[in-house]
């Protein structure tokens, strides 16, 4: 009996067990099952998903999205598709403006003043009045070499084939000469002439024609060795003209007396710097040229010069318009030399330093400005305006220091050259880059005739470039 018992015991204790596996096995199946179905419903969920929020905003009005469904996605995407047709439109406007100015002009050319307009395809805001047959080419400061083996008027190759100089030197010789004149210059016949100046002053002049040509510069005796080449070489002569009103002024801000000079024993010397240099020869070429003492409207100034820059420019309009026919074609404005020397002299602590202080370049840039702008009101004959940085006067190569101890340093003459040029630029006025010539005669520079003046070779290649834009000129008339 106790056997049997043990035996039911053991049979109901071996089935309750077999139960609670069996039920622990279900629940474990249920589980998973569960598990499964769960999963398979996310994912279905979760695909439904990414599949509406691939379709367009508008694909069914009978679906509601939820708020926090994928609305900045549409969002981002509206916003890509408007800049990407402001970006298209924008593109298409610019090929049209393109197309358009490529129609109108062709390609683009360097910029250039005609006294108060400028023609310039690539600067903005700025037109040009006049038909002109080719591209203009600006001679002064296209990339170029030096050619020594080439006759004069050539030496100075541009790379550019459809801006290269014509030899315009040649044709204006008399006859061939058998020498070359000397670099020095001759004394200046000077006249003191009654204001307004007499009708019989220039009375030997050729007149004028239309295809001649007037070059006028202000700036200082480095031009006017320039002119005195190219008058030489046309066979004519220099002479210095001066207003008795201007040169008595002149004389009486100097505190100095007119009457105690000699009219008839005056020299270049006696007059101050305060001519009008003129050329006299049978050519239809007309040219002349004044100092302008500096920039600075009121100096002082180096020699105890008078005059501003303001009565320069009018007395050398008022010599021109008795001297010539017409109007200057080309007006050269150029100054350097002069204010470093009135700084030196006035000024002393401004040239103190290494370097000339930038607030002393910004001044010099305004005052600068200022007389481009009174030269072009005081010719508003629409001549061609053209500035043009200096060569660099002698000095030493190790020091940097120039012969001409009241210049200052080599890097003056470079700092003003470059203040100069960006005038030039912002004001539209063509650069005639002299100190570019002259690195080609670097090695003791061989470019100078003395401590500052361009010698005849090198002056007469820059006259070549000067007659290349006056004929340049001509062909827009």
């Amino acid at each position: 009996m106790q056997e049997h018992s043990h035996k039911q015991e053991h049979s109901h204790k071996q089935e309750h067990s077999h139960k609670k596996e069996h039920s622990h096995k279900q629940e474990h199946s249920h589980k998973q099952e569960l598990s499964h179905k769960q999963e398979h419903s996310y994912k279905q969920e979760h695909s439904h998903k990414q599949e509406h929020s691939h379709k367009p905003a508008a694909a069914s009005s009978s679906q509601q999205i939820p708020a926090s469904c994928h609305w900045d996605n549409l969002a981002q995407q509206q916003a890509l598709g408007m800049m990407y047709m402001i970006v298209a439109a924008c593109t298409v406007c610019l090929l049209l403006t393109a197309a358009s100015l490529f129609l109108l002009y062709g390609l683009p050319s360097p910029a250039r003043c005609l006294g108060n307009h400028t023609y310039s395809e690539h600067v903005v805001g700025r037109s040009h009045s006049h038909s002109h047959a080719g591209p203009w080419c600006s001679y002064g400061s296209l990339p170029a070499t030096w050619v020594n083996t080439a006759h004069v008027g050539p030496k100075w190759f541009i790379f550019d084939p459809a801006c290269r100089l014509q030899d315009l030197l040649t044709p204006l010789a008399p006859k061939p000469q058998a020498s070359k004149p000397p670099d020095k210059h001759p004394p200046l016949k000077v006249s003191i002439v009654q204001d307004p100046i007499p009708a019989s002053t220039f009375d030997h002049l050729p007149l004028s024609s239309k295809n001649g040509s007037g070059i006028l510069f202000v700036s200082d005796s480095v031009d006017r060795y320039l002119m005195t080449y190219l008058c030489q070489h046309m066979g004519g002569t220099v002479s210095g003209t001066v207003l008795s009103s201007v040169l008595g002024r002149a004389y009486s801000l100097a505190g100095d007396s007119l009457e105690s000079i000699k009219t008839a024993n005056l020299t270049e010397d006696d007059t101050a710097g305060y001519l009008v240099n003129t050329c006299t020869s049978n050519s239809s070429v007309h040219l002349a040229s004044t100092y302008i003492p500096g920039v600075h409207p009121n100096g002082p100034y180096h020699m105890n010069r008078t005059l501003s820059f303001k009565e320069r420019i009018d007395h050398a309009a008022a010599v021109w318009s008795s001297y010539s026919t017409q109007p200057p074609q080309i007006v050269v404005v150029a100054s350097c030399l002069w204010d470093l020397a009135r700084m030196s002299f006035f000024e002393p602590h401004l040239l103190a330093q290494e370097e000339i202080p930038l607030h002393v370049l910004q001044a010099w840039t305004t005052n600068f400005t200022n007389v481009i702008k009174y030269a072009q009101s005081t010719f508003q004959k629409m001549p061609l305006f053209i500035y043009h940085p200096i060569m660099l006067p002698k000095y030493d190569p190790l020091t940097g220091f120039m012969e001409k101890t009241y210049l200052g340093r080599r890097v003056f003459v470079e700092q003003l050259n470059a203040a100069g040029a960006h005038v030039a630029y912002q004001m539209g006025v063509e650069i005639l880059d002299y100190e570019q010539m002259g690195r080609r005669f670097m090695e003791g520079q061989a470019y100078l005739t003395d401590l500052i003046h361009p010698k005849r070779e090198v002056g007469l290649e820059l006259a070549n470039i000067y007659l290349n834009y006056a004929e340049l000129l001509k062909q827009e008339r």
